[in-house]
């Protein structure tokens, strides 16, 4: 706004051309002039007097306009104005709407006598200030040409002829500064609670900036001008808070006014995840959230070197960046057609991603750890995963307080010395270690054990303690299943002295046998194509995926994405998902299963064992071997009963299991349904249920979660030709086994 001196317009006819026709002796009763002449100047005295009135106005407009109370006009309690003297209505109705600017300005310096805390804010008032500036200039020189043209003796012939300033003047010298001290009133009042009108909060820090910013896309320019000019001077304590977090990683941000957060009590290995973070109320409107996180990443890059890699030395082309950040001017910062700071910002971010990308890959070498993680914890190194298994035999197999964790650390020394993995690198040996899970008295050791993984250092970054337990609930699962398969190939080898009995002493154990050689077969191939799913179409894919997003990530934020991926999906494909819930119950089940065979054929071994040595020596007892024989063929039925009842269980519980497998509707049901066909290779289980026949279309999923009552289901149900009464309340059949192959229509 130019600083020129206002002058006012002229108007035709002055007080001294008044004097020369008329003689006017008045006086003041209660501040008003009083005509005391005859009646033909009656006239004259009533626009004397109005004059007057409206002279007082203009000065006292003068003080309200400062925030003052003048002797004619004041403001009331409830932040109105009242006019105390008897004028015209169109002479109060002027005057009380050149009061709004006095209003304004109230609220301004309201605003800016209230104590606050934060660099911002405090620009924001400096701002502010400057704005007044041209205000106050505007006020001085109304109030010099009101002095000049006050007059001792108004009347007086040797006056100088002067013009009075009116209230429409008055109104005319103010139009320009008035629109835009209305606009400050408004940002003021947007941003303080104490001053607006309607429920607001507080607003500093980025915040603060962002209600500015709104002024700076409004359609007039005078608008938008004064929006830029004070928004420049808010912005600047953004911009050197802004500028020190992309040159050195810190914050100067004592009022946490800055968009970005620091945890002071975080821990040195949370320093990526959770030391620093956006403050989304803090973010300016004018700076994107991706914006605000290639920021964000590039001050942890800088603390991630200096803290966690002990590089303090800085990132290359840093000098440079300075030099542009300071010769840049902050209009920069939200203008968006000016790239000069953005591109500066990137380069800095590219430096920095690409220095710990180096460190955390090259130089701590990642890849290899994460290699081992697959070949230890889950499994992938089979050699090693035996013996270990064997070893662990009769330690695992006592209980949770007879466990000490010296013992299994030594037996692990003792397989890693005896298998490939002495070849490993001692780096990736001296971070491996066993684990014993929290427990109860009852469990054993096959339930608390599990091997870790000591990650510290640049790799602690991607490999969290949270990232450990998941790797530590994988390595449970697989080892579960591997055990299942040792004491599955355990049972097997013990049938051939089984069946070295059978044929010299005991010929009647041989349908026992049979039907246990059946069973152990069918619960072999169930652990071996379910080892496979999980060994292969779950863990390897996953890892090939992983190897491309790692070798293209741009940043560690990337690395750690594809890498939590790969472990959600390896999580999820192995049924460890709430989601997945259900399949995880089918299968310890059948697990279990398992564990009551192993149960009855160490009874049954034993109590073969007992009998063939009695046979042997009572074997010219001839009376008492007959009875003998007797009582043990009534043993060998009701073994057999028993083989044939878990026999049962067992492929019940594996129908179970293809059914609610076939009923997965989410992003795994093409691998599980591989799992399916492995499982079914022969469709035996399919032959008995018609749903296990159909492809996983989206109808035969939702036939596997409908109610057997609903309209859908029936529908479907009578399609397919079942039979209603052969079907649960679930929807599972009861009778499978004893069902003839459906034929569909």
């Amino acid at each position: 706004m130019s600083s020129r001196r206002v002058v006012f317009p002229s108007v035709p006819m002055s007080y001294s051309s008044l004097h020369k026709s008329f003689t006017v002796n008045s006086t003041f009763v209660n501040g008003n002039r009083r005509s005391v002449t005859g009646g033909g100047l009656q006239s004259f005295a009533i626009l004397d007097n109005s004059s007057f009135i409206e002279r007082e106005l203009v000065r006292d407009l003068l003080f309200i306009f400062q925030g003052i109370d003048g002797k004619f006009i004041r403001q009331k309690k409830d932040k109105s104005y009242e006019i105390l003297a008897e004028a015209s209505a169109p002479i109060r109705e002027l005057a009380l709407k050149l009061c709004e600017l006095g209003h304004c300005y109230n609220k301004i310096k309201l605003f800016k006598e209230k104590p606050s805390a934060g660099t911002i804010i405090q620009s924001f008032k400096h701002g502010l200030d400057l704005e007044l500036h041209e205000y106050y200039r505007i006020l001085a020189d109304i109030k010099s040409q009101i002095q000049e043209s006050t007059f001792d003796t108004p009347l007086a012939e040797e006056s100088k002829s002067r013009e009075d300033i009116t209230l429409i003047k008055l109104g005319i010298c103010i139009t320009d500064v008035r629109s835009r001290l209305e606009i400050l009133a408004c940002v003021v009042e947007a941003c303080s609670p104490e001053i607006s009108t309607t429920p607001v909060h507080q607003k500093y820090g980025g915040e603060l900036c962002s209600s500015i910013h709104l002024y700076t896309e409004h359609g007039d320019p005078v608008i938008k001008s004064l929006a830029v000019s004070l928004l420049t001077t808010v912005t600047k304590p953004l911009y050197l808070m802004l500028g020190h977090w992309i040159l050195y990683g810190e914050l100067e941000d004592p009022c946490n006014e800055f968009f970005i957060a620091s945890d002071k009590d975080c821990r040195k290995e949370d320093l990526w995840h959770s030391k620093y973070h956006i403050r989304g109320k803090m973010l300016p409107s004018f700076i994107s959230m991706k914006q605000a996180e290639i920021i964000l990443a590039t001050g942890k890059n800088i603390n991630f070197l200096r803290d966690i890699c002990n590089n303090s030395t800085g990132y290359e082309g840093r000098a440079e960046i300075k030099k542009t950040i300071e010769e840049t001017p902050v209009e920069c910062l939200f203008m968006e057609n000016d790239k000069l700071l953005s591109n500066a910002i990137q380069k800095a971010y590219r430096t920095t991603s690409d220095m710990v990308l180096k460190v955390l890959i090259q130089d701590s070498r990642l890849i290899d750890h994460l290699n081992a993680l697959k070949k230890y914890l889950l499994l992938g190194q089979g050699d090693f995963i035996q013996y270990l298994l064997e070893l662990l035999q009769k330690e695992l197999a006592k209980p949770v307080p007879k466990l000490y964790q010296h013992n299994l650390s030594a037996i692990l020394e003792s397989a890693i010395r005896a298998t490939n993995a002495q070849f490993e690198d001692d780096d990736i040996l001296r971070r491996l270690d066993t684990r014993i899970l929290y427990g109860s008295e009852k469990e054993t050791g096959w339930d608390v054990f599990c091997l870790d993984y000591k990650a510290n250092g640049p790799i602690g970054t991607v490999l969290t303690e949270d990232v450990i337990v998941k790797y530590n609930q994988l390595f449970n699962t697989l080892w579960r299943t591997k055990r299942i398969e040792a004491i599955l190939c355990a049972l097997w080898k013990n049938q051939t002295t089984l069946f070295k009995y059978q044929r010299s002493i005991m010929p009647e154990i041989g349908p026992v046998l049979h039907q246990v050689q059946l069973l152990i077969q069918e619960l072999i191939h169930f652990v071996h194509q379910t080892q496979y799913y999980i060994m292969f179409e779950a863990t390897e894919c996953a890892w090939d995926s992983l190897m491309v997003n790692v070798n293209k990530a741009t940043d560690l934020d990337e690395v750690i994405k594809a890498h939590e991926e790969f472990l959600s999906t390896i999580m999820s494909r192995s049924l460890l998902d709430i989601g997945k819930r259900e399949l995880l119950n089918q299968l310890r089940a059948i697990f279990g299963t398992v564990h009551k065979l192993n149960d009855f054929l160490t009874a049954f071994d034993e109590r073969v064992t007992a009998e063939v040595i009695s046979r042997r020596n009572l074997k010219n007892q001839i009376n008492e071997t007959v009875a003998q024989k007797n009582f043990f063929s009534e043993y060998v039925t009701q073994a057999k009963a028993e083989v044939e009842q878990l026999h049962t269980v067992s492929q019940d519980l594996v129908y179970r299991f293809l059914i609610v497998l076939n009923g997965q509707q989410d992003s795994d049901s093409i691998t599980l349904q591989c799992l399916s066909f492995r499982l079914d290779f022969n469709e035996y289980y399919a032959q008995r249920d018609a749903r296990l026949s159909f492809p996983l279309t989206y109808l035969s999923r939702r036939l596997s979660f409908t109610s057997v009552n609903s309209p859908l289901y029936q529908s479907i149900h009578t399609s397919m030709n079942l039979s209603h009464s052969a079907v649960e309340s679930n929807g599972l059949p009861v009778s499978f086994l004893r069902q003839q192959p459906i034929q569909e229509n």
